[in-house]
């Protein structure tokens, strides 16, 4: 009998940011999910973010 992988689950730190705050999210396996990610939990809580991928790295800056 097969069983499925085990998925580890991603703790994204966008809840706990403030107005003006950026984080960089440095896994490359991760930055693609994490844009899509913010994209979906700001509309989810009313909060606007910008990203921006620079050199295989994410940046999240919280702007309202």
């Amino acid at each position: 009998m097969e069983t499925f992988p085990e998925k580890t689950r991603t703790d994204w730190p966008f809840k706990n940011m403030k107005v003006g705050e950026v984080v960089k999210i440095k896994n490359p396996e991760l930055v693609n999910r994490g844009q899509t990610y913010v994209h979906i939990f700001g509309k989810q809580s009313n909060q606007k973010f910008k990203t921006r991928k620079v050199g295989g790295e994410l940046f999240v800056q919280r702007l309202v």
